[in-house]
């Protein structure tokens, strides 16, 4: 089934800004770049204020289910990937999968063992939303 996928402006702009940089580098020759790509060609363009908290962003925080085992990661850039941290770069597999969906999703993705079933549980923390200004105006 395919399910709408939401991103916002911001992200989309900085996400294609990475992918021109991975392009033109000797990373690109892996097929998660393109796979990037084709997900944020067929996503609904939204402002940043528009994301709800239950969206995934980049940067967000996300429960989930990966083919039966619950684990909790963030979803970053690659400069910013830490293992250790559950930090998984956009470029990964599961950080391309996850990127647009919204808590409650499921997903069928292809990872380098195969198919993963992953069930999007919760979106712990979402920065579009995790603060609301007081005041709206720009200084």
């Amino acid at each position: 089934m395919a399910e709408t996928i939401f991103i916002t402006s911001r992200d989309k702009k900085q996400l294609l800004e990475l992918l021109t940089t991975q392009i033109s580098s000797a990373e690109a020759l892996g097929p998660h770049v393109r796979k990037l790509e084709n997900e944020i060609n067929k996503a609904t363009v939204i402002r940043p204020e528009e994301a709800t908290p239950d969206l995934i962003t980049m940067d967000s925080k996300v429960s989930l289910s990966l083919d039966g085992v619950d684990m909790e990661l963030w979803l970053v850039y690659p400069k910013d990937a830490d293992i250790n941290e559950n930090k998984v770069s956009i470029l990964s597999p599961i950080g391309t999968a996850i990127l647009g969906y919204s808590k409650g999703n499921k997903i069928q993705w292809e990872i380098p063992t195969g198919i993963a079933e992953i069930h999007i549980k919760d979106v712990l923390f979402q920065p579009e939303t995790a603060w609301i200004p007081e005041n709206s105006e720009e200084e």
